[in-house]
């Protein structure tokens, strides 16, 4: 009876929360097990199910308590199922230590508020406020005052837009003969999973579908000649880079720019340190991310397609760029604007009834329409006019 009691218990909450048993990025699961390790205090009892929540509801920022919420769930499904495995079959389990730990966390998903219990709440500083206080140059200014070791980091971020983890593994970039630099990115958030989307049919109702989380690569194709504050310092970095090394890079051949990231954190904390130096009326900490940001709103504000700007910050859906800025953020006076991007999917959007569902109708390139607008075709990978 025991037994029978704990599989349907188990079964029924892994049904409630399905939502957390979704797949996600390593580096997304080894900050959920970090968070539940400092709210649980390294140890799980009979005391825990209090002792965690109330340590969850100290704060008073709603996505915080949500990220908390997810790290709860993820943590405690995860231990379960390593406890489990160490008493296979499930009818060998007794009424020992290793049974009643099960329990334990069973007893935490349990007393999880399923809506935010915060009586109190104020927004977050995103990075979307933060950019709009900043100043028109506040990138080129970052740049230029940034500990010389970092600034290829700096002007690939307000160049790309890209995360932090993407720099890690070096980035790819051809020179073509009709001066036109193509940078290439591995995405750091490519996943497989599922999404939770509205019913065409009957708005109350959700359902789960498949998707790819992210573009496996991407890559900006830049006009070299454009009049571009990001470019020109890319262009000048390598070029003091390679004009002291024996081989130096050749028009149409790929070449790699390695950066000196060891830890996307330790880059955070010296922009952050940079930015409170540069901007101290600033509240907010700048952080790479405030890169990525300003990129996408300057895209917006250019009428860049939502497709494209999608595709450009790595992104598989096109939703997701909603959450990067608003037009009104934007510095007007920039011109990194990338004249094509090439992805290998196609951009889906979950929400309507087109969305086409993970490993259907790849594209083995696909072409956006600034590629078009600017007369470029592929051909093996390689751009021309």
């Amino acid at each position: 009876m025991m037994i029978r009691r704990l599989e349907e218990t188990i079964s029924a909450l892994k049904k409630k929360h399905h939502r957390s048993m979704l797949s996600r990025t390593r580096e997304t699961e080894e900050d959920y097990e970090k968070i539940f390790q400092k709210l649980s205090g390294g140890q799980v009892n009979s005391q825990s199910k209090n002792t965690i929540i109330e340590a969850a509801k100290d704060t008073v920022y709603k996505p915080t308590w949500n990220k908390r919420r997810a790290a709860i769930l993820y943590s405690c499904f995860n231990a379960i199922d390593q406890l489990l495995e160490h008493r296979k079959p499930l009818h060998g389990l007794g009424t020992d230590n290793l049974t009643n730990t099960i329990w334990y966390y069973i007893e935490i998903i349990q007393a999880i508020p399923d809506q935010c219990p915060l009586s109190h709440t104020e927004k977050s500083k995103s990075k979307k406020r933060v950019i709009k206080r900043l100043k028109n140059d506040w990138c080129e200014q970052m740049i230029v005052k940034i500990d010389p070791k970092y600034q290829l980091d700096l002007v690939l971020f307000g160049l790309t837009g890209c995360r932090p983890a993407e720099l890690v593994n070096g980035i790819d970039a051809v020179l073509t003969k009709d001066k036109k630099l193509l940078v290439t990115i591995k995405t750091a958030k490519v996943k497989d999973g599922k999404i939770v989307i509205k019913d065409q049919t009957n708005q109350q109702n959700t359902k789960l579908v498949d998707y790819q989380a992210g573009q496996e690569s991407r890559t900006l194709i830049f006009d070299a000649q454009q009049n571009n504050y990001f470019l020109k310092k890319l262009l000048e970095i390598l070029k003091n880079t390679y004009d002291q090394r024996p081989s130096k890079p050749k028009v149409g051949k790929t070449f790699r720019i390695n950066l000196n990231i060891a830890n996307p954190k330790t880059l955070a904390s010296k922009i952050s340190r940079l930015g409170k130096k540069l901007f101290p009326g600033l509240n907010e900490n700048i952080s790479p991310y405030c890169f990525r940001h300003q990129f996408a709103v300057d895209l917006k504000s250019q009428g860049v397609s939502g497709d494209d700007i999608s595709m450009m910050l790595g992104h598989g859906v096109d939703v997701t760029k909603e959450k990067y800025g608003f037009i009104s953020r934007s510095k007007g006076s920039r011109s990194n604007i990338p004249v094509g991007v090439k992805t290998i999917l196609r951009v889906n959007d979950p929400l309507t009834t087109n969305f086409v569902k993970k490993g259907r109708k790849r594209n083995r390139s696909k072409l956006s329409a600034l590629e078009k607008n600017n007369n470029m075709r592929t051909n093996g990978g390689k751009y021309r006019r």
